[in-house]
């Protein structure tokens, strides 16, 4: 069964078809137009970039052209299993669904340059896998069989737990109506919808499997980098990688690094400054944010009223999955999310990396599903997250050892090739 991947949100697919590619699979992975931002560019999984806030937030509205332009300066190359729907611009074909479903999408569709050499390269395999809600809606109308890998906020969407889509004109919420009902109509035609953490994305916002959306849902633990490199914290590279960007070092004994965007909300940094705080015996200890988000400069001035500037850093660059690789080979710990209950990617591949996380995990929900709970330093309350800084400032526990731990955690439980036995089983005649 030949698979095609369809969908570029932070590039998970994109890791996911070289997965398969590796063992002898024929994925073809359809490059995303519709998502311009860095951070779901190929060229941002695969080569050591680092950018300015201001370089950052400019890419983010490059068009097509000012993207092939850098990424032919990078001297980056396409994997010969990635199709450029912009290569072969295509009219929208016939389309395999209900009229008024076909009569929608090619409205909403109308102006799109490349919609219809997606759906002809979906044609092309035997089914489709889709992330992201323009992603589904094709794949609803692309005739084959599929499944939705969703990322998020596509499946909160469909299930009417948030975001709606569109701006505020008639017309702008006249799409975001047509789009929430096709997502909805092709979450009842899927096969089936894979949930990557067995909270399935309900978290704090509600749980999405509780929704009505029609579909089964089958857990698939999607592959994980793990990155070369022995377990455990190795300062001199984490001060060689900063410093050849021009940036300091930071001075404690023992750094944990923030690899995630910066948002009180799902995120929870804001329950770490206060904890950090609060935290006695934690003088050696520092905190390296590298993430973005529309609460940093809250994170900052909570910082500062913290009286904690010299103890947490906030780096003005984001960095691409290989430069952020060589941070968390540095760090002593990461700290992922505390609001969620699930690992997000960020704790994944520190993980891979063998850098001990600390995060809020839902371990009665990897228990209900049979499945061993990720070794993380799990903390729910700032108490928990306070006692954990201190006895991570004392060495406790050892981060190489919990580091390791996790490294065989990964490799045991998001393996590629149970994913792509998870997904084709699904896909074939009678499955799902």
């Amino acid at each position: 069964m030949r698979l095609a991947f369809y969908g570029g949100m932070v590039n998970n697919l994109y890791v996911a078809a070289r997965a398969f590619a590796d063992l002898g699979a024929r994925p073809l992975f359809i490059r995303d137009r519709d998502n311009a931002t860095v951070f779901s560019q190929p060229c941002w999984q695969d080569m050591r970039l680092s950018l300015s806030f201001e370089q950052w937030s400019a890419a983010n509205a490059w068009d097509w052209a000012a993207w092939s332009r850098w990424e032919r300066t990078l001297g980056w190359n396409a994997p010969p299993w990635l199709a450029d729907p912009l290569d072969d611009p295509q009219p929208m074909p016939a389309l395999d669904a209900r009229p008024h479903h076909a009569a929608l999408v090619r409205w909403l569709y109308r102006n799109s340059p490349h919609a219809g050499a997606v759906l002809r390269l979906m044609r092309r395999c035997d089914a489709v896998v889709a992330c992201g809600v323009h992603a589904t809606i094709l794949a609803l109308v692309s005739g084959r069989p599929f499944c939705i890998w969703p990322h998020g906020s596509d499946i909160r969407m469909a299930a009417g737990l948030g975001p709606q889509a569109g701006g505020t004109s008639p017309r702008d919420r006249a799409a975001a109506a047509l789009t929430r009902l096709l997502l909805r109509a092709a979450y009842r035609k899927a096969r089936f919808a894979t949930y990557a953490n067995p909270t399935a994305g309900g978290g704090h916002t509600g749980n999405v499997r509780e929704a009505g959306l029609g579909c089964p849902f089958r857990l698939v633990l999607f592959p994980a980098p793990l990155a070369p490199g022995p377990a455990g914290p190795r300062p001199e590279a984490l001060r060689r990688t900063l410093e050849g960007l021009g940036l300091p070092a930071p001075g404690g004994a023992v750094v944990g690094l923030v690899p995630s965007r910066v948002d009180f909300f799902w995120k929870g940094q804001d329950m770490a400054l206060h904890a950090l705080a609060q935290a006695p015996r934690t003088e050696g200890l520092r905190l390296l944010f590298t993430g973005w988000g529309a609460d940093l400069p809250r994170a900052r001035d909570m910082a500062a009223s913290l009286g904690l500037e010299d103890r947490v850093a906030f780096i003005p660059r984001v960095f691409s999955r290989p430069l952020l690789a060589e941070l968390f080979h540095g760090a002593d710990f990461a700290l992922d999310q505390f609001r969620i209950g699930h690992p997000g990617t960020s704790a994944l591949e520190a993980m891979g990396c063998g850098t001990p996380v600390v995060m809020r995990l839902d371990a009665a929900a990897y228990a209900r599903e049979g499945i061993p709970a990720p070794p993380v330093i799990n903390v729910a309350t700032p108490r928990e997250l306070a006692g954990a800084f201190t006895a991570l400032a004392q060495g406790d526990p050892d981060p190489a050892a919990l580091g390791r731990a996790a490294q065989a955690w990964l490799a045991g439980h998001h393996g590629a090739a149970a994913a792509l036995r998870a997904i084709t089983d699904g896909l074939e005649p009678g499955g799902g």
